[in-house]
């Protein structure tokens, strides 16, 4: 079972999906419970609610039945520090995003003697690492998932490549979903 922070997210929905049809259990954090029917329907487990003091409760709780075996971090701060102070041992954590501007702090003893691993992921790091080979297949995989009819994806706007200069800053003030581009 993985967390995610930041469970509202695009790139958390997404995640979600891609996680459900690998047989791979998630409980996203989430700010608010607005949106927990929307993300159990995408294939969320569990949802939970982002205050530090529940969180650490209900880690702690899960922890006691279910192994969790990697928390996905799009937040860091605080919220990060519970998760990786009550995670499950033998856990992975990555981080990808900076949403909060307050810093992750532990012990150097809640990896040791958990025996966490903790990593940073950036895209382009990421994509500079693979094969040209690898990406084809990466791609065709995400293609084939996402085209089918039951996969969701939220889209708050549609610009023609040209019109990037006006997308841009439409996709900075977007609540919900991306901008997508399409080439006329």
């Amino acid at each position: 079972m993985d967390h995610l922070s930041a469970g509202n997210s695009a790139v958390s929905k997404l995640i979600i999906q891609f996680a459900r049809n690998r047989g791979i259990k998630t409980i996203p954090i989430v700010r608010d419970l607005q949106q927990k029917e929307e993300l159990l329907r995408l294939g969320a487990n569990l949802v939970l609610k982002a205050d530090n003091q529940a969180i650490a409760e209900q880690v702690q709780e899960l922890a006691k039945t279910v192994r969790i075996a990697g928390f996905l971090d799009a937040v860091g701060g605080g919220l990060t520090s519970t998760v990786i102070n009550t995670i499950s041992p033998n856990s992975k954590i990555i981080h990808y995003g900076l949403y909060s501007e307050q810093p992750v702090m532990y012990h150097s003893s809640a990896v040791i003697f958990k025996n966490l691993t903790i990593k940073g992921f950036g895209i382009d790091g990421w994509l500079n690492g693979k094969l040209k080979t690898e990406l084809k297949n990466i791609w065709a995989d995400i293609i084939r998932e996402i085209m089918n009819k039951d996969f969701k994806m939220e889209v708050s706007g549609k610009y023609p490549l040209i019109e990037f200069k006006r997308a841009i800053p439409e996709s900075r003030k977007a609540e919900n979903g991306k901008i997508l581009f399409w080439m006329e």
